[in-house]
C-alpha cells in the first residue's frame, strides 16, 4: 500500500505508457470540437513536480574531433559519464522524486559524440527512471561539423539522428521533432486533470549550432498558436511555461533591474529563495538572444508565467520580471566549466501557483561547491 501511494502521488505511473502520457487529440474538454495540439500528462494529487536538468554536456574524450582538442590532463579529467554527470543525476532524481524531468539543452557535446554512444547512454539513463522526461536542444547537441585549421571536420550525429533515435527507442520520453523548418524539438505538452488541460508547456529550439541563436518569427507564431489552441480547448487562457536553452534578453534586463548596475550579481547567498521567490546568482554575463518580438507576443497573450533556460553555466538566478519568473537552471554536468552543480525543482500547486528552488547534490558540499 505504501508503494501504491508513492506511485500515485504525482503522475499516474500506470503499467501502460499510453495511460501515463499520450499524443492528445482533444479528449474530454469544454470545447470537444477543438483538438488539443501536443502531448499530455495526467496529474494525480495536489502537486506536480518538474525537475529541470541543464547543460549535462556528456563528452567522450576518446572521440575528440581532432588531435589536441583536449590536453591529456583534460582528457583524463572528463573521461567517465558516471562521475561527471550520471551519478549526480541519479541522486537528484532520487532526492526530489519528480513527476516529470526536463533537460534544457547541451545534453551532450556533439563534437565528442561521433558514434552517438553518449546520447544513447543518456537516453538509457533517463528511461531507467521510468518517469516522463523531455528534452530540448542546446547549441552543442547538434554539432555535426566543426571548423579547425581551415577545414570542416565531421564530428557528431546531429539532431535529426537524435530525434529519430528517441522516437524509435523510448517508452517514457515526451518529445516531438516538430516542424523541421523551425529546427528540432518545438513541441507542446499539457498537464491535464480528469483529462482536461490545466497547464501548458512549450519546448522551443533556440538553435545556435546550425544557425544564429534565438527564435525565428515562425517559432513565435507557433508559440502563439499553441497558447490560443489550449485556450480554445479549455475555454480560457491557460497558464504556461516556456523551456529553452539560450535565454531571451529579458534575463539580462531582469538582473540589471535587480542590481541597478549589471547583469552579474547575487540574489541570495545560500541559493535559496528570498523576497518574491527570487534566488541564486549570476557569475557571468548573460549570453542572450534579442527577443523583442517573442516578448511582445508573450506579454500580449498573458499566458506564460515562467521561462526556464540554461546555457550560462555559472548562473542560476531566478527573478520575477514583469510578472514572469525567469529562471536559469543550475548546471548539472561538470564539463566544461561550472560553479554550482545540481538541478532546479518547480512545484505546481493545487491552486495553479508555483514555486521554484535550486537543488544540489544531496550527498555533498555547501552551496557553490563542486
Amino acid at each position: 500500500m505504501k508503494l501504491f501511494k508513492k506511485i500515485m502521488k504525482g503522475v499516474c505511473l500506470a503499467l501502460s505508457a499510453v495511460v501515463l502520457f499520450s499524443a492528445c487529440s482533444g479528449g474530454d474538454s469544454s470545447h470537444a470540437d477543438v483538438k488539443l495540439n501536443g502531448m499530455t500528462i495526467e496529474k494525480i494529487g495536489d502537486e506536480f513536480k518538474i525537475l529541470q536538468l541543464t547543460d549535462i554536456q556528456i563528452i567522450d574524450p576518446a572521440q575528440q574531433p581532432y588531435e589536441g582538442r583536449l590536453t591529456p590532463a583534460d582528457a583524463e579529467r572528463w573521461t567517465g559519464r558516471e562521475k561527471n554527470a550520471f551519478n549526480l543525476v541519479r541522486r537528484l532524481v532520487a532526492d526530489t522524486d519528480p513527476d516529470w524531468i526536463i533537460l534544457t539543452g547541451d545534453n551532450v557535446y556533439g563534437q565528442f559524440d561521433g558514434d552517438g554512444s553518449n546520447f544513447i547512454a543518456l537516453v538509457e539513463l533517463m528511461e531507467s527512471f521510468k518517469k516522463p522526461w523531455s528534452f530540448i536542444n542546446g547549441n552543442h547537441d547538434g554539432e555535426i561539423y566543426i571548423a579547425y585549421g581551415g577545414e570542416r571536420i565531421e564530428c557528431g550525429k546531429g539532431m535529426k539522428w537524435q530525434a529519430d533515435y528517441v522516437k524509435n527507442n523510448t517508452k517514457y520520453c515526451l518529445y516531438e521533432a516538430g516542424d523541421e523548418a523551425m529546427g528540432y524539438g518545438n513541441y507542446a505538452v499539457h498537464l491535464t486533470e480528469n483529462q482536461k488541460p490545466v497547464y501548458s508547456f512549450f519546448m522551443m529550439d533556440t538553435h545556435g549550432c546550425d544557425m544564429a541563436g534565438g527564435l525565428t518569427r515562425e517559432q513565435v507564431e507557433w508559440y502563439a498558436s499553441g497558447v490560443k489552441n489550449a485556450a480554445d480547448v479549455a475555454g480560457k487562457t491557460l497558464p504556461s511555461f516556456v523551456y529553452l536553452h539560450i535565454p531571451p534578453k529579458e534575463f539580462y534586463r531582469a538582473m540589471v533591474d535587480y542590481t541597478e548596475v549589471t547583469d552579474i550579481g547575487m540574489i541570495s547567498k545560500d541559493g535559496m529563495p528570498v523576497e518574491n521567490g527570487n534566488f541564486g546568482m549570476n557569475m557571468e554575463n548573460v549570453a542572450y538572444f534579442d527577443s523583442d518580438e517573442f516578448w511582445a507576443k508573450l506579454t500580449e497573450l498573458k499566458s506564460t508565467t515562467g521561462i526556464f533556460a540554461g546555457h550560462c553555466h555559472t548562473n542560476n538566478s531566478s527573478l520575477l520580471y514583469k510578472g514572469v519568473r525567469l529562471t536559469f537552471g543550475t548546471k548539472t554536468g561538470t564539463y566544461d566549466y561550472n560553479y554550482q552543480q545540481g538541478g532546479t525543482l518547480t512545484t505546481i500547486k493545487k491552486d495553479g501557483s508555483f514555486s521554484v528552488i535550486p537543488v544540489y547534490d544531496p550527498e555533498g558540499g555547501a552551496y557553490g561547491k563542486k
